[in-house]
């Protein structure tokens, strides 16, 4: 959201994801030639999952109180 509008990622990424599964080049690759200014963060592996284990133990938590 800080350097591109959210709908406007959300299409960069489709199109860079068929790209990938047309070409057989990974994504990552795509990526880091079309935005120059990505951060090397973004593929790394201990980021990708980002806030997903955190919603899920969040949400583990609120069930259990029920």
């Amino acid at each position: 959201a800080a350097t591109m509008p959210r709908p406007k990622a959300q299409e960069a990424v489709g199109a860079l994801c068929a790209r990938a599964r047309d070409t057989g080049t990974p994504l990552p690759e795509l990526a880091r030639a079309n935005h120059h200014d990505l951060a090397a963060s973004v593929f790394a592996p201990a980021t990708a999952m980002a806030q997903a284990p955190a919603e899920a133990r969040a949400f583990a938590a609120a069930a259990r109180a029920l």
